[in-house]
């Protein structure tokens, strides 16, 4: 049976993918490149990759894709420091759930940014622990940040259940060993879950039963 959940946090729940993708577009524009949605989804959603690469291509060395790291972030939080990104449901949901299991979050999210929109969503208070990511070396969708998951919430693996929104996400649960329920968003609807427990269009969709009895893998 199902104890503990381990949520992934952009697009899952908080609206910052759209921001991201904003900030990332901005920094392209500003050097006379373009950046497109698709190429924004294959290169970062799916395959977990930074868009930034785009410039080792383009003769860019280290320090000035660095440069441009810093530009692009100051640009991102322009968007995201100034108001609650909660998505719709999040709340209730997170509440309704949290009689039922432990929870925590693994996240991509730097901690600074994690806490600076969790001061205005107030879900903090859900969860036992945050995995950011200046606590892993190498980010989804490698297992790492998930098996760190897994050794801080003291629990066996068939006990845990990831919520994720990104097909990177999932690769990165399925090869820690867990089990994945996707919670897609207009960035990801029309992306391919292979193996994932289950697709859900909304998070009101999550069923605290459906969620417990998930065991596809045993220890």
């Amino acid at each position: 049976m199902k104890k503990f959940i381990l949520f992934d946090n952009d697009g899952v729940l908080v609206d910052t993918e759209k921001y991201y993708f904003k900030a990332n577009q901005k920094l392209f524009q500003s050097l006379g490149y373009e950046l497109t949605l698709d190429t924004y989804k294959t290169i970062s959603l799916k395959s977990g990759k930074s868009v930034l690469e785009f410039f080792k291509q383009h003769g860019y060395d280290e320090e000035q894709i660095l440069e441009l790291r810093d530009k692009r972030d100051k640009i991102y939080e322009e968007y995201i420091f100034h108001e609650n990104l909660a998505l719709p449901g999040v709340s209730e949901k997170l509440r309704e759930l949290s009689k039922h299991f432990r929870m925590a979050i693994v996240t991509s999210t730097k901690r600074s940014y994690f806490s600076a929109i969790h001061e205005k969503t107030e879900f903090a208070k859900f969860f036992e622990f945050v995995v950011a990511r200046e606590d892993y070396k190498i980010a989804k969708p490698n297992p790492q940040p998930y098996l760190m998951g897994i050794e801080k919430s003291g629990c066996s693996r068939n006990q845990i259940v990831v919520i994720e929104d990104t097909p990177r996400g999932l690769e990165s649960a399925k090869a820690a060993g867990l089990d994945c329920v996707i919670v897609t968003n207009e960035y990801t609807a029309d992306a391919e879950f292979i193996g994932a427990s289950l697709v859900l269009n909304s998070i009101d969709q999550l069923e605290i039963e459906n969620l417990m009895q998930l065991n596809s893998y045993q220890e």
